[in-house]
């Protein structure tokens, strides 16, 4: 009997075959009918053993499937309660993890061959069979689901199915299960496991909408690294419809844990302690891998990435806070690395951040639009703290603040005034949206050079080609964000000499506000960095002996700031060289420690250099009669040398006859070509600048005498 060769499995009965033997070599006979009665000696208990074992063991489960689909024809009630039998006990089976996973393949694939032969009744019954195990938490690895797609496919086709104490049709029935299945309660370990596999049930954008609704209601009770695998399946059901949907409720999602993080950081630092339900490196590198996964599914479907950017713009046009955050800021500068949508998302955040300026404008500007709007998210903080965020490892995004930080520095930097003039440098304060917007491309930039080490040469090198190569246009916010990189970050920049001492060779074609600008940035690296300061003090005199007076003015322009800043006697001693920088940032070499009486020879190197520009144009020498003074200021050791020079050059126009007035050579000062007449000696700033350094000098030498005197009166 049955019974007894079930209880025998798996040994042989004297030469006898297993029950499970027998079935798979009578499905492979002629005659149906005896495998039929076969199976009808089989009790459904004992049935659903045989396969347990089969299953288990991994051998001959295909053929035994086959066999008993083979005997159990859906023409007769009694095959389509066998077939029923199998496919719930199979279902469990897959689902109870003991089996290999090619076995669960090979069970499903069966099933799923057979679906369509299974009346409307029995498809029901297994849908909700589905249903209640699901509502129940009974799915526990998901392997079973892959068939539940198949049952409902089938399901939908079936004409008509009673629902209550009416009908239904089928694709009526089916809605009515997803409704139901979206309606309950979902253990969140199988949230990813039904959300894959939607995306095989032929659903209708209603339908579809319910899943993804529900889906997306499930993220807050999922655990953080679950998040970016869910998203990614969601994204390829995503392909079926409602991508702004799915885009919308992804980036709400992460607007809301960020606002979470910024909560509890608040609440640690009142109350000293820490309070913080998700590490902030854990959600920042969830973050970064969900903007992977969308970028990705953008790359393969476009119509995606221009939902994003609908759905972005659409947010505009209200309030921008509401559509606009780090994470979908970060998200955007991602996307914009695909040449499509480079161009249209820049765009946006241009046309955001200048919008939200102007609104803050106006909100500042008006009490009765301060009570009536409520404050909204500034765009400029959400860019900065995208930057901020960006330091755990989203290297997908830091190209994109570097192009988006030049935007706005080109964008809405300082333009020539009229007729080609300089336009006036840009107010420490900024007022306007458009001061505000190159402010902010500034602080984006000097905060990615701190703190992403792969693109600070790019960043390095454009700031200084745009210094160097934009001659008609305005380049003091280049130059001010230069200085901000050299102040914040000195090493690097000795690091990256040689692209400074490049810039240097050009000195002599650029305007003189630049060269002012970019020589007084530069002027704390001279202080350390000895190649440096070699290599600028030859082109400066090359520029001293160019046919170009503006070069030449360049160059009196340099030595005069090197003589302002290096200090001879009673300045810097040498191990504190550095400490104008940061003591901390560099170790300064042998090599370049200046001590005073370095920096002295140093001085008088450069003053004999500007002695020879008292045979050159007017113009040059007026340069450095304005500039004598300030540096006597700043360097009061050089007085006798200045003074000396000074004197020098008075005597030239100076007329030693008593009864003379004025006793000065005025014949000397002027030359007259025709009927122009054109200055050869500005005289009066010669006088002046005599004059100031002579007061400036005896008030320094009656200061000192006044000292001397108290502290000897102190001593008696």
């Amino acid at each position: 009997s049955a019974q007894l060769l079930l209880h025998n499995y798996p040994a042989k009965q004297r030469g006898g075959w297993t029950m499970e033997e027998k079935i798979v070599s009578l499905s492979g006979g002629e005659s149906v009918r005896e495998l039929q009665q076969c199976l009808r000696a089989v009790k459904d208990s004992e049935l659903g053993a045989l396969i347990t074992r089969s299953a288990v063991k991994g051998k001959n489960i295909g053929p035994l499937i086959r066999a008993i689909f083979k005997g159990s024809p859906t023409t007769e009630a009694e095959g389509v309660s066998r077939r029923l039998l199998l496919y719930k006990h199979c279902i469990r089976l897959c689902e109870s993890g003991d089996l290999q996973l090619e076995v669960v393949s090979d069970i499903t694939g069966l099933l799923m061959l057979e679906t369509h032969q299974l009346p409307g009744p029995s498809l029901a019954e297994l849908a909700s069979l589905y249903v209640d195990a699901i509502k129940g938490g009974s799915i526990s690895n998901g392997k079973s689901l892959e068939l539940f797609p198949n049952i409902l496919t089938a399901l939908a086709a079936t004409e008509s199915l009673a629902y209550g104490k009416g009908e239904l049709s089928g694709e009526e029935y089916k809605k009515q299960l997803i409704n139901s299945l979206c309606s309950s309660r979902w253990d969140p370990h199988c949230v990813i496991h039904l959300t894959s596999m939607f995306r095989d049930v032929p659903v209708s954008v209603e339908e579809l909408q319910f899943v993804v609704e529900k889906v997306l209601r499930m993220f807050p009770k999922l655990d953080l690294q679950e998040i970016p695998p869910l998203v990614y399946q969601l994204l390829l059901l995503s392909a079926k419809g409602c991508k702004k949907l799915v885009l919308e409720g992804i980036t709400s999602y992460f607007n809301e844990q960020d606002q979470q993080q910024r909560e509890e950081q608040k609440d640690t630092e009142s109350m000293d302690v820490e309070v913080v339900s998700v590490p902030q490196d854990q959600l920042r590198h969830v973050e970064g891998t969900v903007i992977l996964h969308i970028v990705f599914a953008i790359r393969l479907d476009h119509e995606l990435g221009r939902e994003l950017l609908k759905y972005l713009k659409a947010g505009q046009q209200g309030e921008v806070g509401r559509v606009l955050c780090p994470f979908s800021i970060a998200l955007l500068l991602s996307v914009a690395r695909i040449q499509r949508y480079e161009e249209q998302a820049f765009d946006f955040l241009k046309v955001a951040i200048v919008k939200s300026f102007r609104d803050v404008q106006v909100q500042q500007g008006s009490r009765f639009v301060q009570d009536l709007l409520t404050r909204r998210p500034c765009v400029s903080q959400m860019i900065l703290e995208t930057v901020k965020n960006s330091v755990f490892g989203w290297d997908h995004v830091t190209q994109g603040l570097v192009q988006l930080g030049f935007i706005l520095m080109d964008s809405f930097g300082l333009k020539p005034g009229p007729f080609g003039k300089a336009a006036e440098a840009p107010p420490a304060n900024p007022k306007t949206p458009s001061q505000h917007a190159c402010q902010l491309g500034g602080r984006i930039l000097l905060e990615s050079f701190k703190m992403h080490e792969p693109i600070r040469t790019e960043i390095l090198e454009q700031v200084l080609n745009r210094v160097v190569t934009k001659v008609a246009s305005p380049v003091s916010h280049f130059i001010d964000l230069f200085s901000d990189i050299i102040a914040s970050a000195p090493m690097i920049l000795l690091e990256s000499s040689s692209k400074v001492m490049e810039t240097f060779d050009h000195l002599a074609y650029l305007p003189l506000n630049t060269v002012h600008g970019l020589l007084r940035a530069v002027q704390p690296l001279l202080k350390v960095s000895m190649s440096m300061k070699d290599s600028l003090i030859i082109v400066l005199r090359k520029a001293m002996f160019s046919s170009q007076l503006d070069a030449r003015k360049s160059a009196v322009a340099g030595f005069l700031l090197l003589l302002k800043n290096f200090k001879v006697l009673g300045s810097l001693a040498s191990s504190q060289a550095s400490q104008i920088i940061s003591s901390s940032q560099i170790q300064v070499d042998v090599h370049s420690r200046y001590n005073s009486a370095a920096n002295e020879a140093f001085c008088l190197e450069i003053l004999g250099s500007l002695r020879r520009c008292l045979s050159q144009q007017a113009d040059v020498r007026l340069m450095l009669y304005e500039g004598f003074h300030d540096v006597l200021r700043r360097n009061s050791q050089l007085a006798s040398s200045i003074m000396q020079t000074l004197l020098s050059q008075l005597r030239r126009y100076y007329e030693p006859e008593q009864d003379l007035l004025p006793p000065l050579k005025l014949e000397s000062c002027i030359s007259a070509q025709g009927d122009q007449i054109f200055l050869q000696e500005p005289l009066a700033h010669l006088l002046s600048c005599t004059v100031h350094c002579l007061l400036w000098y005896q008030d320094l030498h009656d200061h000192r005498r006044t000292t001397v005197e108290e502290d000897e009166d102190e001593e008696e």
